[in-house]
């Protein structure tokens, strides 16, 4: 079994999308922090990724401590069919990084190459770093981000922040952008 830890500001909630998605550009509305307008590239791309290599979601944002406002943003994006049944990590005072590996002790089924973390914050462990994608808090789940995903999924390892050049990746790349 393959999992996508999953953090949500500044993933697949963005500044970009909430300008993007306001009725005026200097819309103040969120002037909490508070940010609710999804990224539908991002979420679009999750959904298709997630169901072309057969990935369980796990929710390491914040989000998931209000399980009603989480999977309601979910729902809106179509991900929570993905969500592993077992589908969000314990809340704690610890790093994200020290509450994901306590997810993966008690989840032997996941091995050490089968996750990725997709998060804005870098505060993992050194063990979790070749699993980890940075994502920009400003832009969120970048093409950048998204070819690394698929390279690992494919089983290309190396995460390069290069151009894809190989025919196959460029195939399945070409086959997700066409369904």
């Amino acid at each position: 079994m393959r999992v996508i830890f999953l953090d949500i500001d500044g993933v697949v909630v963005t500044w970009r999308s909430h300008f993007a998605y306001t009725k005026k550009p200097d819309d103040n509305r969120f002037s909490s922090g508070l940010m609710v307008d999804h990224d539908v590239v991002a979420t679009e791309f999750l959904v298709k990724f997630c169901t072309t290599y057969d990935i369980k979601i796990v929710m390491s944002s914040t989000w998931r401590v209000n399980e009603k406002t989480c999977k309601e943003l979910l729902d809106k994006c179509y991900l929570t069919y993905f969500l592993h049944e077992d589908w969000r990590t314990i809340q704690s005072g610890d790093k994200r990084g020290v509450q994901i590996q306590e997810w993966l002790d008690t989840h032997t089924e996941v091995g050490v190459n089968d996750y990725l973390i997709l998060d804005d914050d870098c505060d993992m462990l050194p063990t979790q770093m070749e699993n980890f994608i940075h994502c920009d808090g400003w832009d969120g789940l970048s093409g950048k981000n998204m070819q690394k995903m698929i390279k690992w999924a494919v089983g290309d390892k190396s995460l390069p922040d290069k151009t894809i050049l190989n025919k196959e990746l460029n195939k399945d790349i070409d086959e997700m952008v066409k369904t």
